[in-house]
């Protein structure tokens, strides 16, 4: 079979060489003519420095320049354009649509026709060009263009060749009408067959072909049926690959737009057992399951099930690929982490207020737990929706009441912890902890005072800054502080004739404190979130403000 080929191609190679069209009439140097004989084709061409330059000649058609670089060059492979520079012109090459050949890049520029002339003046009239490309620069020697331009215009000349623009128009008749003698060399056929005798020579030359093509005939014929069973062969080979690419790419859209739903099964479906052995067995089945519910399906409705045992192994690595996917997973624990962190004081204070001992010395975490879930409720699983991630909620709470506890348990940096003044301890005295409460206004810059024992109205600290009056009463407890303080705060804010009045405490409020507070225009903090209240109120104030104490 090889043998038939090979001597098909010899063949066929003998027959084109026998009836070429185009062929070169001369050469000087790096330059030679080509000439087309069937269809006038006239073209200039320099061959060089890994570099192809033709100047083509078409009747009736506009002349255009190519410049042909091989594609191997770095600077060649995202180039849009290219440069020739011809003494102290410089004319752009585009890159055009053209096929790929053994390598090349081909860059094209139209000349116009009135401009052919100058163009064809600068070739002639120098000896040297650049093609310059970025900032790299290939020289071109124009030697030889002179004698390329001498023999067109002599073959334009011989066989009357119209419509192509000046100079090769006006200069036919200024030719002397007989060629040279290396012209008329250059155009004979050397086949023996020309010396001899007419018309013995020509009809030995129809004699040569009609053998040459009945015998192309005759292999033809014999290697037709390899041929169309080949075709036939590699069309149905296309069209299964088609299909089986399409049949992937449907099940690769159907994989990944259940990613998610895929992602919370492997999570449920994979456990440890009491030996420490991953078991992945109910997993399986889900997938399966899957496979099943919906990969066959949508490839039974687009025709394409027949692929699926050639699929089955990729479409399993797909689905695991993606169920293991943990990105999203592993936002929304960042998600929840940044959130956390944001609330850090806030838990830091609640955990401290919600967590006591009972009467058996226990620790009592129920309403801490409640605090919880109720942070989980109100903060983490918003700022998950946002994000498009609440779905991963439930698989990883355990992890978030962890990060909580953990986060709650460490002390916050606080402005309060400050080397200066009374230092906070659940243990001191009360009438320690309203000096503490006071230095923590006089460290950001209140004038802070206690009230004396007795006679205080209600008021164990009056702090005034910018004409702001602000009163606290300090409750250092070890239970939730009750409507008392409220009620005896909202009393001395009129006796005082303050703008501000709050509960100062360690501890937490009662649920009737906070409505009572809450009526009454009161304000129930923990000694830590102190400063952060009391700078809110001087953002309310100007410093030149004129409020009437």
């Amino acid at each position: 079979m090889r043998f038939v080929l090979g001597v098909l191609f010899f063949f066929l190679l003998l027959c084109t060489s026998t009836t070429a069209r185009t062929y070169s009439i001369d050469q000087f140097g790096n330059w030679k003519t080509l000439i087309d004989n069937k269809t006038n084709r006239l073209a200039m061409c320099y061959q060089g420095n890994n570099a192809v330059i033709s100047l083509h000649l078409i009747p009736e058609k506009q002349p255009y320049l190519t410049i042909s670089l091989p594609q191997e060059r770095h600077f060649i492979t995202n180039q849009a354009y290219i440069q020739i520079k011809i003494d102290h012109s410089v004319f752009t090459l585009f890159k055009g649509n053209f096929p790929k050949d053994q390598g090349f890049d081909t860059f094209k520029m139209d000349i116009p026709s009135t401009k052919l002339k100058d163009f064809v003046h600068n070739l002639t009239a120098n000896q040297s060009a650049s093609i310059l490309i970025g900032s790299s620069m290939i020289p071109i020697s124009l030697d030889g263009t002179t004698n390329s331009v001498k023999h067109i215009l002599r073959y334009i000349n011989q066989n009357q060749i119209e419509h192509i623009p000046a100079p090769f128009d006006s200069n036919i008749h200024k030719i002397n009408q007989k060629p040279d003698q290396h012209f008329q060399e250059q155009q004979k056929n050397t086949s023996f067959l020309d010396n001899l005798p007419k018309p013995f020579g020509t009809y030995c030359l129809y004699l040569k072909m009609v053998f040459l093509y009945f015998f192309a005939l005759i292999i033809l014929l014999l290697l037709s049926k390899w041929i169309i069973l080949f075709i036939v062969k590699r069309k149905k080979e296309k069209q299964k690959q088609h299909a089986i690419a399409q049949a992937l790419l449907l099940a690769s859209n159907e994989i990944h737009s259940n990613g998610r739903t895929l992602r919370i099964k492997r999570i449920k479906r994979v456990y440890t057992d009491e030996y420490g052995k991953t078991i992945f067995s109910k997993w399986f089945r889900e997938r399966d399951q899957f496979i099943s519910k919906c990969i066959k399906p949508m490839l039974q409705a687009a025709g394409l099930i027949d692929y699926y045992p050639l699929l089955h192994e990729k479409i399993n690595t797909m689905i695991h690929q993606v169920a293991y996917d943990n990105t999203e997973i592993d936002m929304a624990l960042a998600r929840v982490s940044q959130e956390i962190e944001k609330h850090h004081k806030v838990l830091y204070i609640k955990r401290k207020q919600l967590l006591y001992k009972d009467d058996y010395g226990a620790i009592i975490y129920d309403k801490w737990q409640k605090e919880i879930n109720n942070f989980i409720k109100n903060c983490i699983r918003p700022v998950l929706m946002q994000d498009g991630l609440a779905d991963y909620i439930p698989l990883i709470s355990k992890e978030i009441i962890k990060q909580i506890n953990n986060t709650a348990k460490s002390k916050p940096i606080l402005l309060s912890e400050t080397p200066k003044g009374i230092q906070y301890s659940p243990r001191m005295q009360p009438r320690n902890y309203e000096l503490y409460c006071a230095n923590l206004l006089q460290q950001i810059g209140w004038d802070a005072q206690t009230t004396v024992i007795s006679g205080d109205q209600g008021a164990d600290v009056i702090a005034t800054k910018n004409h702001i009056r602000l009163i606290l009463q300090c409750k250092l407890y070890n239970k939730p502080v009750g409507n008392k303080a409220v009620q005896e705060i909202s009393t001395a804010k009129i006796f005082y004739h303050a703008d501000h009045a709050a509960v100062v405490s360690n501890a937490d409020y009662t649920v009737s404190a906070k409505q009572l507070a809450s009526s009454a225009n009161i304000i129930l903090l923990h000694h830590e979130k102190l400063q952060d209240y009391a700078k809110n109120i001087e953002k309310k104030y100007p410093p030149h403000s004129d409020t009437t104490l």
